[in-house]
């Protein structure tokens, strides 16, 4: 929970703007001395730092992932896309991972990160997880 702290934290902040700006305008509440250009971009970078503390959530929670084991099932959303691989019966996103050959990788394979690094190691198995 600690690390989704600051997301939550932000995440509130840009929603009470969002509503008091909202509220504002449509109740005829801005003036002509407020300008709508620093409540846009206020807008636009509370926005922002949602998104970057999304994604350095998403970063560490997955440098802190460490798997070893034989790929037990894995699921493309689209073709050629990154899957979601099943390891001893958990599920791991692999969006944030140094690895290029997403598309070839199957059941049966092997699966190794280290936790605190990006690395990914995948050796190809010629036997089948049924």
């Amino acid at each position: 929970m600690s690390g989704l702290f600051p997301f939550i934290a932000w995440l509130i902040i840009f929603l009470v703007i969002t509503i008091v700006l909202f509220i504002t305008k449509k109740r005829g509440q801005l003036n002509d001395k407020y300008s709508q250009a620093p409540n846009l971009l206020l807008f636009i970078v509370c926005g922002g730092i949602l998104m970057a503390s999304w994604a350095a959530y998403c970063l560490n929670r997955s440098k802190n992932e460490s798997f070893n084991g034989i790929i037990q099932k894995a699921v493309y959303e689209k073709p050629k896309q990154i899957p979601t691989i099943t390891i001893k019966g958990i599920d791991y996103n692999l969006g944030y991972l140094n690895y290029t050959d997403y598309d070839t990788i199957v059941a049966g394979d092997i699966a190794i990160k280290e936790k605190g690094t990006f690395e990914f190691r995948l050796i190809k198995g010629n036997r089948k997880f049924e």
